[in-house]
Parts: C-alpha cells; structure tokens; sequence
C-alpha cells in the first residue's frame, strides 16, 4: 500500500497511522499544524518547526520511502 506521511520536526508524525490517501491531504495536516502552533504561540511565529512530507510504500514487513518533500510556508 502507497501513503503520504506528514511530519513535524524531528520526524514527529501528524499523520495517523493509516497515513494519507493525498499529497494534498498530507500537506494540509502540517498547514493546519503550523497555524496552531502559530495561533498558540505568544509571538504569533511558528516557533522554527519544519514540516515534511513522504510517500512511503508499506508493506507487513517493509516500509519503503518513495519521496520526501520539504514544505516552505510563508
């Protein structure tokens, strides 16, 4: 089965673990992550996290990493 991950950090996984059936899907997890973390903060800045994500192929008993993006919001 092919998913999308979606991360924060230091591989810390947004995503749950059925993973995501979209790049888009994916991608919106850490936008809406990255909002909170903004709206929480008490300067209002997104406090330096990063957000990835990966398309992964898992199988019983392999994970595969098929790509990894670096995502830049502004």
């Amino acid at each position: 089965m092919i998913v999308w991950r979606a991360y924060s950090n230091d591989d810390v996984e947004l995503s749950d673990h059925n993973g995501c059936k979209t790049k888009k899907e994916a991608i919106e997890l850490c936008r809406k992550d990255r909002e909170y973390v903004m709206e929480e903060s008490s300067d209002e800045s997104d406090l330096g996290f990063t957000y990835h994500i990966a398309k992964v192929r898992e199988t019983k008993n392999l994970i595969e990493f098929l790509e990894e993006i670096e995502l830049h919001f502004h």
